[in-house]
């Protein structure tokens, strides 16, 4: 799950988390066939996350399209979290899902696309 702001994204779907690295091709005739890469510092993620979209302003303790929205508008990074939620056995918890503390990715993210 993603959460963000320690709010679950409302009614999702999916979550994926991307990461890569940059090589640099470092081959040589010494190599042969096979190429040599060396790893350089360039380090990157990206989260996505399909949700269904909900009219239900009863839907208030997870992050909502609007509350999202929002924080696009700011600009600003914005705290996330992705992982299973504490309380993942129960179907559907009182007070919404719970972040994971102790396992799970943790970070800040700039919100650079959003669709309804």
């Amino acid at each position: 799950m993603l959460f963000v702001d320690g709010k679950a994204i409302a009614l999702a779907k999916t979550c994926v988390l991307n990461l890569s690295q940059e090589t640099l091709d470092a081959s040589s005739k010494d190599d042969g066939e096979w190429e040599a890469n060396d790893i350089v510092d360039g380090k990157s993620y990206d989260l996505s996350a399909d949700a269904v979209y909900s009219a239900d302003e009863a839907v208030s303790t997870a992050e909502t399209y609007d509350a999202l929205f929002d924080k696009f508008v700011a600009g600003e990074p914005v705290p996330f979290t992705c992982g299973i939620a504490q309380n993942a056995a129960v179907e559907y918890p009182e007070g919404g899902w719970t972040a994971p503390t102790n396992k799970g990715y943790q970070g800040k993210m700039m919100i650079n696309s959003l669709s309804l």
